[in-house]
Order: C-alpha cells, then structure tokens, then sequence
C-alpha cells in the first residue's frame, strides 16, 4: 500500500501552536508552616495531541487517555512494540507468528493481517496514519512516548477508531543531548541490540537511531529432541529526524524512518515448514509550523508512507474432507 499526502491548512487560532510533546509548568502551591502537605504538589502536567488533535493538558481531556513515556520504555525488558503494549495491559493482544500481531481494545479488533483499511483500532506515527495495524514490524526502540485513547474516537480520526487510537511519536533532538546503546540476548539464539544520538546545537536539533535483532528456531517443550522448524525471524530499521528552530512560533521539522521483520517463519494451517513473510513499513514525514501575534496559524505538510506484507505461502499437499491428499500450491 503507497499513501501520499499534501496538506496546507491556514486556520485562526487564539493559542499559538504547540509541539507533539511538550510540558506546561504551573505555579507551586504555597507551603504551609504547620509542615509539609498531606498531598504531593505537582508542579507540571503531560500535554497530549492524541485525544483532541492538538495540545491539551491530559487532565483537561474529556476521553480515556494513557501516556507511556520514554523512562517507561527504557525500563521495560520488551524488545518489540507488541510485548511492550502486552506488559503494560493496553489491549488483548495475540501473536500467531513473529510477523503478526491482532488487538482487541475496547471491543474494537485489528485484522489479522495488519490490513489498516480494516482494522478497529488506529494506529498513527506521529499523528498520521501508519498504514498498518500490525505493531509487530514497528520499532519500540526509536520511539518516544506512546499515547493511547480508549473508546470510539470516530469524531477525529474516522469510523474505523471503534475500539481506539494508539499513537507512535518517534524520537528527536529538541529534547537535548542524549546517547544510549543496548544489547539483549535470550534462548534460542535470540539477540537484539541498537543505539540512539541526539543532539541539539542552537537552533538545529537531530536524532539519529537503528536497530537490529534476530531469534532462532525454538524448541517445542521441555525433552524436545528438534526445534519447531521454521519459527524464526530478523527484524532491523532505523529512523532519522532533523529539525530547525527558527523562534519560539516558527519551526521545520524532518523525520524519515523505516522497520521490518524479515524471513519470519511461519507454519501455516497445513503445517507446511516453508512458509515465511518479510512485512516493512516505512514513512517520511515533513512539518512547517509558524504562528503570529495576531493569532494566525499556518501549517504545511508532506507526508508519505510505504507499507509491505510480501508472503511466501503456500501449502504443497492439500487435504479434503476424505484426509486424502492432493495436489496443493507452493506460493501465494
């Protein structure tokens, strides 16, 4: 599936507009000189894009809305966007293969396949559609925050947001200088390892991130003499994101990512132990945001995002209501 978009919208705003994340810090209340206060003084609050379309304090939103920020992801021993999700009990999720991942949340279901078109659940990328609703071939690591609304969100985001929205907001520079490198490994040859360098000199800002891992075929149980054939996976991408601050209302930002699982096994309903799929999903995504005194806003966009499944499947030997065999087909 290849979506392109190219969006100009000049709106009049009374607020000038803000960046995807972004804090606001209120006043602290006054002490008291009987002691400390019973209840903690909480001197800023989260702002979310996801719920509303624009900023909005997370308590000012009327909808459900749960925020998994990057000290939740770094500590999380989940290497992929499903397991994180699974650990943090955000939807019931299912992984029949590596490569493939279904989501309920809210009675709302994703397709089997990660068909965006059919899916009850949006999956977005920094606000703008994924092109997939399968979260097994996107990054955790290059990732930011994950925003998550809960119930129908069809007013924003169109009738397919019956179970809810899941938003991806990738890493960048405007947060400051950063590095991280991290290396796991497990059972059955599992290893994944990657890195991340932002930076930000005075107006310029850039994040610059990849990723990489792979898991061996795995045993069927305890005693097993054979691993299950064909159970194994790749997966590796990367992201780029560069941006410039001109002033406080004006700003241009890029950000170019790709992702993939590649050779993922996959048995298939006949059991045949050849089959496999490669799924990738890859987006570029540029913004220009300016603001005025007078309370205009203007804002263009580009977007484009390229989303693949190619399957090899197929099953050799076909079984009719009689359990003889026939003749079946190699590829699909």
């Amino acid at each position: 599936m290849i979506v392109r978009s190219l969006a100009l919208i000049i709106v009049a705003t009374l607020a000038n507009s803000g960046l995807v994340s972004a804090q606001q810090t209120g006043s602290p209340a006054p002490q008291q000189d009987s002691g400390p206060p019973s209840q903690p003084i909480r001197l800023s609050e989260e702002v979310v894009v996801t719920a509303s379309a624009r900023p909005e304090r997370l308590g000012d939103t009327a909808a459900t809305v749960q925020v998994l920020d990057r000290e939740e992801i770094q500590a999380s021993a989940a290497t992929t966007v499903t397991t994180f999700l699974a650990e943090h009990g955000v939807a019931f999720v299912g992984q029949w293969s590596p490569s493939q991942t279904g989501m309920n949340l809210r009675g709302g279901a994703t397709d089997g396949q990660g068909r965006d078109f059919r899916s009850q659940v949006v999956i977005l990328i920094n606000g703008r559609r994924a092109g997939t609703a399968n979260v097994s071939k996107l990054s955790l690591q290059d990732l930011e925050r994950i925003e998550i609304v809960r119930g129908p969100g069809s007013l924003l985001y169109g009738t397919q947001a019956i179970g809810g929205v899941i938003n991806l907001i990738t890493r960048s520079g405007i947060q400051g200088d950063s590095q991280s490198a991290e290396l796991t490994a497990g059972s059955w040859g599992q290893v994944d390892g990657g890195g991340q360098i932002t930076a930000r000199r005075g107006k310029f800002d850039v994040a610059v991130s990849a990723h990489g891992g792979r898991r061996g075929d795995y045993k069927a149980g305890s005693g097993a003499v054979e691993p299950m054939t064909n159970t194994s996976y790749s997966q590796r991408g990367g992201l780029f994101a560069a941006g410039y601050t001109r002033s406080a209302s004006e700003r241009f930002a890029l950000t170019v990512r790709s992702d993939g699982i590649y050779n993922a096994g996959f048995r298939g309903s006949q059991w045949d132990t050849d089959n496999f799929d490669n799924r990738d999903n890859q987006s570029v995504d540029a913004t220009y945001t300016r603001s005025s005194t007078n309370g205009v806003s203007f804002n263009g966009q580009y977007y484009f995002f390229r989303d693949v499944d190619d399957l090899h499947w197929g099953t050799e030997v076909l079984r009719g209501g009689t359990g003889l065999p026939s003749p079946g087909f190699d590829t699909d």
